[in-house]
C-alpha cells in the first residue's frame, strides 16, 4: 500500500534518503528514481537546489515495517480496505451527482422551452446572414 505521506527513507537511502523516499511513495524501484534524478541533474543543473530543499522539507521516516516506510502519525495511515471503502463511497456519490445532472439535462433537452430557444436561435442566425 502506498504511504499517504512522503518521507525520507534513510534506511534504504545512499545520502539523505530522498530518492528512496520518493521510490517508496511512488511504489517504484529506487534505481529508477536515482537514474531519473541523475538525468534530471544533467539536463537541469539547478536540480541540486531542489534536492537540498527536500532534505529540509521532507520528514525522516521513523521506522521501516515489512519493507514499507512508516512515519509520522500512525492514525493517518489507512488500511487497504479502508481506502477501498472510501474510494468506493466517493465514486458512488459522484455517480449519483452525475446521474442527477444527466436527468436534469434530459428534461431540459426534451422540454418545449428548449425547442423554443432553438427556434429563436435559428431565427437570430437567419437575420444575421
Amino acid at each position: 500500500m502506498k504511504p499517504l505521506k512522503i518521507f525520507r527513507n534513510t534506511h534504504r537511502g545512499l545520502l539523505f534518503g530522498i530518492c528512496a523516499g520518493i521510490a517508496d511513495y511512488l511504489e517504484v524501484s529506487i534505481v529508477k528514481v536515482r537514474l531519473a534524478a541523475v538525468l534530471t541533474q544533467l539536463v537541469f543543473p539547478l536540480t541540486w537546489l531542489l534536492y537540498l530543499g527536500l532534505i529540509f522539507l521532507l520528514p525522516k521516516a521513523t521506522s521501516v515495517f515489512n519493507g514499507r516506510v512508516e512515519g509520522g502519525d500512525p492514525n493517518q495511515e489507512l488500511s487497504l480496505r479502508q481506502l477501498f471503502r472510501q474510494r468506493t463511497t466517493d465514486l458512488a456519490a459522484l455517480e449519483c451527482d452525475l446521474q442527477q445532472r444527466i436527468t436534469t439535462l434530459e428534461a431540459f433537452v426534451t422540454s418545449d422551452r428548449f425547442e423554443m430557444e432553438m427556434q429563436i436561435g435559428a431565427m437570430k442566425r437567419g437575420k444575421r446572414n
